[in-house]
């Protein structure tokens, strides 16, 4: 799992629940943004969700989560 944030495209709880249909967990919204635990393996589903703007690693260690990506 990463700890992520995304940003809304339009309806933040629409997002919200694509997203933990995906597997993610801890899921929280605030504003357009929505927060939480992501599993490595749906980052490419959830990349290619039309309820998603943009997306990023919510950690600051950007490259723990690439080896743990890889590994």
């Amino acid at each position: 799992y990463v700890m992520v944030d995304f940003t809304a495209a339009g309806d933040p709880a629409k997002l919200k629940a694509d997203l933990e249909a995906l597997g993610m967990q801890q899921a929280v919204a605030f504003g357009r943004i929505v927060s939480g635990r992501m599993p490595l393996k749906a980052l490419r589903k959830a990349a290619a969700l039309g309820s998603l703007h943009v997306g990023r690693a919510a950690l600051a260690d950007c490259a723990a989560i690439l080896k743990a990506a890889l590994a």
